[in-house]
C-alpha cells in the first residue's frame, strides 16, 4: 500500500510539473497554468462560437492543433477629426480625401504547447481614394488629396505573433485568463515593390482597423500586449492593451520616425443560444498616436523626419452578431459580422 501511494504522488507531481519555468514540483510559483487548471477551465461554461471580430482571443490552441480563419475588414472614410486630442462626437469635419478600402486577412494559428500559440496573418489590400469636399487636412496640414496614387491593390503587411498564456480562468472564481502578446508587423507591402505585388501607402497611414492592433502601414513594427478574458454565464468579457514601436523608416533616402502607438480593446458578449452559437456583442476600440518614441528620438513637428500626424486619437464602437453554421468532429464553420462606427 505504501508503494502504491508513493507512485500516485509521483504521478501527480509529474503532471503538475509543466515546463522548465517550474523546474521542481516542490515550487509553488509557476509561469504557465497546469494541465489540471486547463481541464477545469475547459469543463466550465464556454460555448463554441465565433467570438469577437475586433479582438484577438486570449485563449490558445491546444498543442498540435491548427486554426484557420478568414476575415474581411473594410473602411469607408469621408470625414476627419482633429489630431491633437479626443474631440466631441460632433467635431468631425469634411476631409479633402475620401477613402474606400477592403482588406481580406487570413489567420493561421498553431498550438506549440497548451499555453503557447504561434500565428501568422498575411493580408491583401485594395483601396480607392478620391477628392472630398474638405479644404484642410487636420491631421497633416498642407497635405491635400494625392491623385498620384489614388488607388491600388496588392499584398498588404504581414503580422506574426506569439501568444503566451500565463493564467487560465477559474470557472469557480473571479480569476480570469491573462495572455501576453508578442508581435512583429512585417512591411511585406513594400518588399516586392509597389509596381508589382506590393501596395502604395494607403491614405491616412492605416489599413482598415481589424482584429490585430493597428500599426503604421508599410512600417516594421514591434508590439507587446496583455489580453484578459472572463466568462460569466451568459456573458463573456474581454479586454486588451497593446504598445507598438515602429523601427525608423526611410522615404526618398531620408530617415523617418513614427510616434509609438497604443491600441485598446474591450468586448462584452451576450451568448443568446449556446447550442447555435448565437451571440451579440459590443466591441469598443481605440487607437492613440503618441508624441514620443520608446527610443527617445525627438518627434518635433518642424523636423522633416517626423511622420505626421504625431498626436492623434480614435475611438470606435462596433455592434456585432455571431453564429455557428456547423460544429462537429470533422470541423467547424462559424461566421460573424459587424459595423464599426467612429465616435471620436
Amino acid at each position: 500500500a505504501s508503494s502504491g501511494q508513493q507512485t500516485s504522488k509521483t504521478e501527480a507531481s509529474s503532471e503538475e510539473e509543466y515546463s522548465f519555468f517550474r523546474p521542481s514540483p516542490d515550487w509553488d510559483w509557476r509561469f504557465f497554468p497546469t494541465p489540471q487548471e486547463i481541464q477545469r477551465y475547459r469543463k466550465g461554461w464556454n460555448p463554441f462560437s465565433h467570438g469577437p471580430i475586433l479582438a484577438n482571443s486570449p485563449d490558445v490552441q491546444p498543442k498540435g492543433q491548427i486554426l484557420v480563419q478568414l476575415y474581411v475588414f473594410s473602411e469607408i472614410g469621408n470625414k476627419q477629426f482633429q489630431s491633437n486630442g479626443m474631440q466631441a462626437f460632433n467635431s468631425a469635419e469634411p476631409s479633402p480625401t475620401k477613402l474606400r478600402a477592403v482588406a481580406p486577412t487570413w489567420f493561421l494559428g498553431y498550438g506549440i504547447t497548451d499555453n503557447m500559440e504561434l500565428d501568422i496573418a498575411p493580408q491583401l489590400l485594395w483601396y480607392n481614394s478620391f477628392a472630398g469636399t474638405g479644404t484642410t487636412n487636420l491631421t497633416n496640414p498642407g497635405k491635400g488629396f494625392n491623385s498620384e496614387h489614388a488607388n491600388d491593390i496588392g499584398l498588404g503587411d504581414t503580422t506574426m505573433y506569439l501568444k503566451t498564456r500565463i493564467r487560465v480562468q477559474d470557472p469557480d472564481s473571479w480569476r480570469g485568463t491573462f495572455t501576453l502578446y508578442h508581435g512583429i508587423s512585417l512591411p511585406t507591402s513594400q518588399w516586392f515593390g509597389t509596381g508589382t505585388f506590393g501596395t502604395h501607402p494607403i491614405p491616412g497611414g492605416f489599413a482598415p482597423l481589424g482584429r490585430l492592433p493597428s500599426t503604421k502601414y508599410g512600417g516594421l513594427s514591434l508590439t507587446e500586449g496583455v489580453m484578459w478574458r472572463k466568462n460569466v454565464e451568459p456573458f463573456r468579457f474581454m479586454g486588451s492593451v497593446y504598445y507598438t514601436y515602429t523601427i525608423p523608416g526611410s522615404t526618398h533616402g531620408h530617415t523617418t520616425y513614427n510616434g509609438d502607438i497604443i491600441n485598446t480593446r474591450f468586448i462584452a458578449e451576450w451568448i443568446a443560444d449556446d447550442k447555435r452559437g448565437l451571440g451579440f456583442a459590443l466591441e469598443f476600440l481605440s487607437v492613440h498616436g503618441l508624441s514620443w518614441r520608446a527610443d527617445g528620438h525627438s518627434l518635433d513637428n518642424k523636423l522633416a523626419s517626423t511622420v505626421q500626424p504625431v498626436n492623434y486619437h480614435l475611438i470606435g464602437l462596433e455592434p456585432s452578431i455571431q453564429y455557428t453554421l456547423f460544429h462537429g468532429p470533422g470541423g467547424s464553420l462559424v461566421a460573424a459580422a459587424g459595423c464599426l462606427f467612429t465616435l471620436a
